[in-house]
């Protein structure tokens, strides 16, 4: 086979090997070369020359592919090899099997046969090559479609199921599967491999609803060589279309005349035409009438409603519908053309649907009823029977009422003695004038209780005149009756005596405008603080006939009103010459006025004064301030006041009038209530104290710098006050003295192209007083040189560069900064005097560039870096590597950069940051020749 015709034979398994082998390599550039630093072995291509296999091998990686060997296998089975020449990346050789003669099966080759070579892709080695392809012609699809005229057509799918192209055929159809009764036979084009050809074919007849079988044959004539010649058929029995003529819905309606109609649906549920026919009604068993249907079309449906037909009221009668009665249609069903069902004939029905009774003002009352027509025709007139305790009372008429029609009236009045229970009963058509299909619906009946007048006491108050200690009684009598209560009289009892007897006039029923009437009785006298029993009764007399006589009364406890006198608030008030004055609240808590009294106050159990008091009405205050009282200064004393100490007035409670308390009497009392010291810059201080409003600054003192002082400031330290409290006088603290402190606030060191540095530093005194002149020393290596400092105020920097200091290029030296290394300046922190680094000294001058991140930070979600050349030579352009927690994330272009040159706020623009410690690296992969390779990078440990 040539290598044209190897590619339309690939197997579905060569393609899928293939797509396996694109889906798992890497991205591949623009000359086909794989990205990756390996090589990777794929065959590309297999064909067969006579009995010879040839294929060809191509290196699909990035390095050069040494020697190798490539497997043969046919039908699975390993079965020679051949050696491959060294590849370089992209490139590709034709190679052949010379070893092996072949006589067919399915081929696969293997390149890199053992995995000799190390390859980016293990699993993209192979390649297949299938047999020769044979087309295959089957039946997929088949159907039959019956048409209006009771034919039938069939349509059919033919495909080429196999791997080779199908030359043009013809599909047979046989009706009946006897071939004398072949039907056609139908012209299909040439298929290649997967392709189809539809078509639909006929008429054909057949009798309505007879089965009969159906083959349809693919290359019959075998004008297709096939690779299987056994399904090439499909054969199925269809039942030949007709009509099915059913009742699909049915339903009587009545009329108001107690005669109905008959509504129906015929419907043709076949599969083809049929003729028109009649349709039968049946009334009892009785052929009533032939309805005439027309022609129905397969699906379609004819409605009509038929009568009236006459029955008997109220009384059942089946009632059929048949279609086709007669026959004229041929139907594949005969069984489904009726519709039967018991049908009960129309009449009308009475019924009472509503009743009640209305109290009338004079207690007697009405009925209300209706009654209704829930028949299905019309109800002749007739009478509706009132009865009182199964009495006949009266026959109301009752019109001529059609179906679902109402009457209402309302009869009476009718008479009964009070709080009687009656049985009312209400009975439609008492007489049997209409003829009903329900007698035994008739009726209404409920029990009625006669209506009469309930008096009851709804709400009682007592009101106290403050002014005379009286009171008064309000009242409301209601009635909650349902009729019309008589003239009464209510009687006011106190303590089970009749002190009161209070006319009532008529009351209208509950509900009513005119039913309770409110008074107010009185004014009562009673013993102050005495409690009564007071009862209100409505109707004492019996006046009034009441179904319940025992809801008449309403009672309660009264405590006859007193004032009540008490000490609400009670207070002294300091003077100045120490002295005080007590000022307190009387009042009346009672419910009636309190007359004149007096209000008396004792210090230490002894009266001191006695203040009038006016007379108080009920929640009534008097406050007054008595006084000055002298007492020894800083002594507890108490004070007692009592109100009404005579018992001028009658109280319900003499046992709160007293109001007692303990207070100490008014003296000085001297502290220091704020202290703190001022350092000064001649490192001594001054002390600033507080006692009440008065404030003082005293000093200077001096002391040695740096010493701890106990420091303690009190007040009235010779006694000339006596105060209540001798022991808050003082405030004490400890003190450190103000000193200097020298500090190296800053320190860095600056490459000088010679191949020597500078350094420059800052000092700094961060103490609290002046520092004199000290030296400053600079170590390298152990090698110190002093410079002088001049005398430094609080808080004063001194910065200076000095140099050049020379060392070895590209080692590394320590570098030290030491403030007052002699102990000019006596300090408060001799710890804090130093500064420490190490740094690499810089290369040749004329020899090489140099680059260094001098700095590195993040930026939002962006990381930044400064990057310099150190260096004595020019820097070509480089990049800059990123790392996050040690591994690798990102690079950044650098542009090149002269000697000295630095570039500041470079970005790695492709990279979100999103926390972890920093590393950036110039020079990423070493790409630059420099004079320290050592010196790359910069680290920032990341929130």
């Amino acid at each position: 086979m040539n290598k044209k015709g190897k590619i339309i034979g690939l197997s579905l398994v060569a393609i899928m090997v293939v797509s396996l082998f694109a889906a798992a390599i890497p991205s591949i550039t623009a000359d086909g070369v794989k990205n990756g630093d390996i090589p990777d072995l794929v065959i590309t291509d297999i064909w067969t020359v006579g009995n010879r296999i040839h294929y060809t091998i191509e290196n699909i990686g990035g390095e050069p592919a040494p020697i190798s060997y490539t497997g043969l296998y046919i039908n699975g089975i390993y079965r020679s090899r051949d050696k491959a020449p060294a590849l370089g990346p992209g490139a590709k050789s034709d190679e052949v099997f010379g070893r092996y003669d072949y006589r067919g099966g399915d081929i696969e080759v293997c390149a890199d046969y053992r995995h000799r070579v190390d390859e980016l892709d293990e699993n993209n080695n192979c390649n297949v090559l299938g047999p020769e392809p044979m087309p295959d012609l089957i039946i997929t699809e088949k159907n039959e479609t019956a048409l209006g005229d009771c034919r039938f057509n069939v349509t059919y799918t033919v495909e080429n199921i196999g791997n080779g192209d199908a030359n043009a055929s013809n599909t047979t159809i046989w009706i009946g599967g006897v071939d004398e009764m072949e039907e056609m036979e139908d012209p299909v084009p040439a298929l290649v491999a997967g392709d189809h050809y539809t078509n639909t074919v006929g008429p054909f007849n057949c009798t309505p609803c007879q089965l009969v079988q159906v083959v349809v044959e693919a290359d019959n004539d075998k004008n297709v060589t096939e690779s299987n010649e056994d399904n090439n058929e499909r054969v199925n029995v269809f039942k030949c279309p007709g009509p099915d003529l059913t009742i699909t819905y049915k339903h009587e309606t009545p009329l108001d005349n107690c005669s109905f109609t008959v509504t129906y649906t015929v419907e043709n549920i076949g599969n083809c035409k049929a003729n028109a026919s009649n349709t039968t009604i049946w009334i009892g068993g009785v052929d009533e009438m032939e309805d005439p249907v027309p022609e129905l079309a397969a699906g379609d449906h004819y409605t009509n409603t038929v009568g009236p037909f006459n029955c008997t009221p109220c009384q059942p009668v089946q009632v059929k519908v048949e279609a086709d009665n007669n026959d004229n249609v041929t139907e594949c069903d005969e069984s489904n053309n009726e519709e039967t069902n018991t049908y009960v004939c129309p009449g009308p029905d009475l019924i009472i649907s509503d009743k009640y009774e209305t109290v009338q003002d004079n207690c007697s009352f009405t009925v209300t009823y209706t009654v209704e027509n829930i028949g299905e025709c019309n109800a002749s007139a007739s009478n509706t029977t009132i009865y009182i305790n199964d009495v006949e009372q009266m026959k109301d008429p009752v019109p001529e009422l059609a179906k679902d029609d109402t009457y209402t009236s309302t009869v009476g009045p009718f008479n009964c003695a009070p709080c009687t229970t009656l049985k009312i009963a209400v009975k439609a058509d008492n007489d049997d004038d209409v003829v009903e299909c329900g007698e035994c619906n008739n009726w209404k009946i409920n029990e009625f209780k006669c209506p009469a007048p309930d008096l009851v006491i709804s709400a009682k108050t007592e009101e106290i005149n403050e002014d005379n200690c009286t009171f008064t009684v309000t009242y409301t009598v209601e009635n909650i009756g349902n009729c019309k209560a008589n003239a009464s009289d209510t009687t006011i009892w106190i303590d089970g005596i009749n002190k009161w007897e209070d006319p009532v006039p008529e009351l209208d029923k509950a509900g009513s405008c005119g039913d309770s009437y409110e008074n107010t009785v009185g004014p009562f006298s009673c013993e102050p603080c005495t409690t009564l029993n007071i009862t209100v009764e409505a109707d004492n007399n019996h006046n009034v006939t009441e179904c319940n006589e025992s809801n008449n009364v309403m009672e309660n406890e009264f405590k006859c009103p007193a004032p009540d006198l008490t000490i609400t608030d009670s207070y002294g008030e300091v003077l100045d010459n120490c002295s005080f004055t007590a000022t307190y609240t009387v009042e009346n808590i009672g419910n009636c006025k309190a007359n004149a009294s007096d209000t008396t106050i004792y210090i230490n159990g002894v009266e001191v004064s006695e203040d009038p008091v006016p007379a108080l009405a009920a929640g009534e205050p008097y406050t007054n301030t008595v006084g000055p009282f002298s007492c020894a200064p800083c002594t507890t004393f108490t004070v007692k006041v009592k109100a009404d100490n005579k018992d001028n007035v009658t109280e319900c409670n003499e046992s709160n009038n007293v109001m007692e308390n303990e207070d100490v009497c008014p003296g000085p009392d001297l502290i220091i209530a704020d202290k703190h010291e001022t350092a000064l810059d001649n490192c001594s201080f001054t002390v600033t104290y507080t006692g009440g409003t008065y404030t003082s600054t005293v000093g200077p003192f001096g002391c040695t710098s740096c010493d701890i002082l106990n420091i303690t400031v009190e007040a009235d330290n010779n006694g000339d006050v006596t105060e209540c409290n001798e022991t808050n006088n003082n405030k004490t603290n400890t003190y450190v003295c103000p000193g200097p402190d020298l500090i190296v606030f800053d320190k860095y060191e600056t490459p000088l192209g010679d191949g020597s540095f500078n350094v420059t530093y800052t000092v700094k005194n961060i103490g609290d007083c002046n520092a004199g002149a000290s030296n400053t020393t600079i170590t390298v290596d152990g090698t110190a040189t002093e410079y002088p400092a001049p005398a430094l105020s609080s808080d004063q920097c001194y910065t200076d560069t000095v140099g050049p200091f020379n060392c070895e290029p590209c080692m590394t030296v320590t570098v030290t900064v030491k403030a007052d290394n002699n102990d000019d300046v006596t300090e408060c922190n001799e710890t804090n005097n130093e500064k420490t680094n190490t740094f690499v000294c810089p290369g040749p001058g004329p020899g090489k560039p140099d680059l260094v991140i001098t700095d590195c930070w993040s930026d939002g979600n962006r990381i930044r870096y400064t990057i310099k050349n150190i260096g004595g030579e020019p820097a070509p352009a480089s990049y800059t590597g990123l790392y996050i927690n040690g591994i690798y994330r990102s690079r950044d272009k650098v542009d090149p950069l002269a000697p000295g040159e630095e570039s500041i706020g470079e970005v790695f623009g492709r990279y979100n940051y999103r926390g972890g410690d920093i590393e950036v690296c110039a020079d990423y992969r070493d790409r630059v020749d420099e004079a320290n390779e050592g010196n790359n990078c910069c680290r920032w440990s990341g929130e």
